[in-house]
């Protein structure tokens, strides 16, 4: 490994509680990593709630596929355009910070860089590049090609709604994944969830959540 970027979480769905926590944590790997002559850096990630929409497998990889797309291709009635944007930014910020370190050039012209391999679809081409490479069935590959949105649509769905108004105080994403992951999924292979709610959200009674 010549250069490693770690991603350090806290939050409450994170094992760290406090961003100082996190920073704690991560100078001590980079003085351990530092001493095995690896260069390393850290971005700290506040997770009081998911990156994006979904979780679980295949709605990531469907949510993954609309974050790479060009913005003129993202079906802007089915993904919140904020939630995707910030997602790129977390890929673009970490790509500009382990080039530079990779190849001892400035950031900036890396995140430039990164911005335009997304908006040209150099990013969503590479990623379906990769999935051919390892042995994904070219029929998957053809479905995800058509659309994320067509995907997700081919699914059954079951809506849940908030059963009176309020203000969404908290999401509690480590449950969410347990049921994705091992309750649902033990039911079908393609299962997750999709999140219509942030936190501090008002909602309405009978609002899908």
């Amino acid at each position: 490994v010549s250069s490693l970027l770690l991603d350090v979480r806290f939050g409450e769905c994170a094992f760290l509680s406090t961003l100082p926590q996190a920073r704690t944590l991560g100078g001590q790997l980079r003085r351990v990593l530092s001493g095995a002559c690896v260069p390393t850096e850290c971005v700290y990630t506040k997770s009081d709630e998911p990156d994006g929409m979904t979780i679980g497998g295949f709605p990531e990889i469907c949510e993954s596929i609309a974050v790479m797309s060009p913005p003129s291709m993202v079906n802007k009635k089915m993904w919140n355009q904020d939630l995707l944007h910030h997602q790129r930014h977390i890929a673009v910020h970490a790509f500009g910070l382990l080039m530079a370190m990779e190849f001892k050039s400035p950031y900036k012209y890396w995140e430039a860089t990164a911005q335009h391999l997304f908006n040209d679809g150099s990013v969503l081409e590479g990623f379906f590049r990769l999935l051919a490479a390892h042995d994904t069935h070219l029929s998957n590959i053809v479905q995800l090609r058509s659309g994320a949105e067509r995907a997700l649509e081919r699914l059954s769905r079951r809506t849940l709604y908030a059963p009176k108004a309020g203000i969404i105080q908290g999401i509690d994403y480590r449950f969410l994944g347990y049921i994705s992951n091992y309750v649902l999924k033990s039911k079908a292979r393609r299962s997750g969830l999709l999140l219509h709610v942030r936190n501090g959200m008002q909602v309405c009674r009978g609002m899908a959540l």
